[in-house]
């Protein structure tokens, strides 16, 4: 749970169902105190969200929060602490993405990360506010490569929004589907055929208040993140999936060896996928002591994985 970013959800749901007698007292003490800073946290977010809005609406910014900011607009949640938020994820429409990021840097927002290759990552770098809690991520699209526009068209979400408290968010069959797109896509979940709690929590909320689920179009995605589902017995869906998909499942759940070398294997097949950025990152590298110190922590955190 703690891995999954799930304690506070964790802590509802305990209490919820009464079953707090279960646990020792001071762990049920504990996630209590998480639930209830997280919850606090939530709120600060929807004031902050708040001044955004007015800001956007004043320069006349089309736009949709996205994931868990959307969802607790949306109150997709059954309370406002179960969900852990790490910064506002926004979308405007990439020509106006520039002017948007210059907006915000003309209210006081200020670059928090080095961003490596602006040009072709699908949001800009992190910015925040003094005495703000929480960094804003403006995306110019949802995904880093535009082939996968196929599946989700970023022009599409902000074409479709809704309204909700004067908020505009993706509607609920996007918010679905780009919940399980960012975790099978950007998170790399339908390659390294692995999971996250907190994207599955999200959609099986989500996945409640979908009224018709014929209305969301399966693909070898979906099917494979709604088939993992399946094995969680977090869902109940007919899902069907290739032979390759169901052998690789078993190859990962199943003993220690067969673990390792799906992980090895994968992380081979990435390294080399991304070869086609090394021109880039070489001269990257030489010119930007950033980058330097960058590449060196994620060079030394690979191979700590990987034989740990």
């Amino acid at each position: 749970s703690s891995s999954h970013l799930m304690l506070p959800a964790l802590y509802f749901h305990i209490k919820k169902k009464k079953l707090e007698f279960l646990f020792p007292d001071d762990f049920i003490d504990y996630i209590k105190k998480i639930f209830l800073i997280n919850q606090n946290r939530n709120k600060k977010l929807l004031s902050e969200i708040e001044i955004l809005r007015k800001i956007f609406d004043r320069n006349k910014i089309d736009y949709v929060f996205l994931k868990g900011t959307a969802m607790l607009v949306a109150n997709d949640f059954e309370d406002i602490g179960v969900r852990m938020i790490g910064d506002i994820d926004l979308l405007t429409y990439e020509k106006n993405a520039n002017e948007t990021f210059k907006i915000l840097k003309s209210e006081g927002y200020f670059n928090k990360d080095h961003c490596f290759f602006p040009e072709k990552n699908k949001h800009f770098e992190k910015q925040s506010k003094k005495n703000h809690l929480f960094a804003i991520e403006v995306h110019k699209r949802l995904f880093d490569k535009r082939k996968y526009e196929k599946f989700l068209k970023s022009n599409d979400v902000i074409k479709n929004k809704i309204k909700v408290s004067k908020y505009k968010i993706p509607c609920l069959e996007h918010r679905f589907l780009h919940s399980v797109y960012n975790h099978q896509i950007t998170d790399m979940g339908y390659i390294k055929m692995n999971y996250n709690l907190r994207s599955y929590y999200d959609t099986y909320r989500l996945n409640i208040k979908l009224k018709n689920k014929n209305e969301i179009k399966r693909n070898k995605i979906i099917n494979s993140y709604l088939y993992f589902g399946n094995k969680l017995k977090i869902f109940n869906e007919q899902v069907r999936v290739n032979k390759l998909t169901a052998m690789k499942y078993k190859m990962i759940s199943g003993r220690y060896l067969g673990q390792k070398v799906y992980s090895f294997l994968i992380t081979t097949f990435i390294y080399i996928r991304n070869l086609e950025n090394l021109p880039d990152q070489f001269f990257e590298f030489l010119k930007n002591r950033n980058y330097r110190r960058y590449s060196v922590n994620k060079i030394f955190t690979f191979f700590q994985k990987l034989f740990a």
